[in-house]
């Protein structure tokens, strides 16, 4: 899985968009994807305001463990969170 993060383009308001391309899978495999992805997205907290976030699935995201890619992830998100608080700060 690859996060892509962008500055927010329309608003304030963060986005999250989920990608499982059709080179990767059939349609089972990327509605199953965009599922994990979504379930992953709601353990972070959901949307970040400022940013938009893209998650892009990878072939391997079906075959390794969920909470293996919640650590990951975690770890992601507290990073952005932190850039997005300094950031608020800045403005403040």
């Amino acid at each position: 899985m690859t996060l892509i993060v962008l500055d927010a383009q329309h608003g304030p308001s963060g986005r999250v968009a989920f990608i499982a391309g059709k080179k990767n899978g059939n349609a089972v495999w990327r509605n199953a994807a965009k599922r994990r992805m979504r379930a992953l997205c709601a353990d972070f907290g959901g949307s970040i305001s400022g940013l938009d976030i893209v998650f892009l699935a990878k072939r391997r995201i079906l075959q390794l463990p969920y909470q293996k890619l919640q650590n990951e992830g975690m770890k992601i998100m507290r990073s952005l969170r932190k850039e997005e608080a300094q950031r608020n700060e800045q403005e403040a």
